[in-house]
């Protein structure tokens, strides 16, 4: 009865620590808790979503198979563990405890969401093992060539610069503007990815891109693709845009229109201290520079995105 008492009181610790950001710690109180009470699932998950946050895949998902041979109907450990094999690529695993997870609980939103993402990421994977697949089998002929072209020409060539020339130029232009990002407005959650990929993830693409959407339409944007590196890419690239521009009324409603994402609780679940700064930096701006009748607003987007 003590050690259940004193796990007890070392989990309630962790808690306290995990809300407040501190990983580390809370990593320690975990794993108090388990040495005293090793047959709670509890600590075990708790200790899983712990390693989740700093990373440690491998570590969670062991955790989580621990906590499930305590307690196989633990959703939270399905949940937790799909998570952890997803990062570790291994999606087909992680398709199976998420589909177990829903057959207990088929209106679980989280676990919904993130079997969605699985199986977006597993026919992406597949499709990339067909083509080179395909690739594979293609035959490669290779052909010798000789030079046949007089010497003289050949030489010539060889030593022409197209810097140096008005044909040469105008291709360095043409390619120039080929490298140059202008989106149109995506009509599809596809043609948006195929946008975001053209866009090298660089600040001042990701804001044209974001310019060509309607803030409220993130959400149907995104769908269920959302994840962690989106949310960096954007916050980041909202920074950098503030730097030069006075847009604090737009960022403002993009910021608002993020927080409808579906995904964006588990997107939040991984997100680093400095992300949180940068977006507190962002939101100080913006609220000294727009109407105070959004502060209401405002707080809602900081609880959201830093709690």
């Amino acid at each position: 009865m003590i050690q259940s008492k004193q796990a007890e009181t070392e989990k309630a610790s962790g808690n306290q620590k995990f809300k407040k950001g501190d990983f580390v710690n809370a990593l320690t109180h975990y794993s108090n808790a388990i040495n005293f009470d090793p047959k709670n699932p509890i600590y075990w998950t708790n200790r899983a979503m712990t390693l989740l946050k700093l990373e440690r895949f491998k570590e969670a998902e062991s955790d989580c198979t621990k906590g499930l041979s305590l307690d196989p109907k633990n959703v939270k450990a399905l949940w937790r563990r799909s998570i952890a094999r997803k990062n570790l690529g291994l999606l087909k695993e992680a398709k199976d405890d998420l589909s177990w997870a829903l057959m207990m609980e088929p209106t679980n939103k989280s676990v919904i969401e993130e079997l969605k993402s699985v199986e977006l990421l597993l026919k992406t994977r597949e499709a990339k093992e067909k083509q080179e697949s395909i690739l594979e089998k293609v035959p490669v002929s290779v052909h010798k060539t000789t030079n046949t072209l007089p010497k003289h020409i050949s030489q010539a060539i060889k030593n022409d610069n197209p810097k140096n020339n008005l044909i040469g130029t105008e291709l360095n232009n043409i390619n120039r503007k080929n490298i140059e990002f202008n989106p149109t407005k995506p009509k599809s959650t596809i043609e948006f990815e195929r946008l975001w990929k053209e866009s090298k993830n660089t600040p001042e693409n990701i804001i044209k891109l974001l310019k060509t959407i309607e803030p409220n339409s993130l959400p149907n944007i995104f769908g269920s693709s959302f994840e962690e590196k989106h949310f960096v890419t954007i916050i980041n690239s909202l920074y950098a845009h503030l730097q030069k521009n006075s847009d604090y009324q737009w960022t403002f409603k993009i910021l608002e229109g993020m927080t409808k994402i579906s995904r964006m609780n588990i997107a939040l679940m991984f997100l680093s201290q400095n992300t949180k700064q940068v977006v507190n930096q962002i939101l100080d701006e913006v609220s000294r520079n727009i109407d105070e009748k959004y502060s209401h607003n405002l707080k809602n987007i900081r609880r959201i995105f830093t709690s």
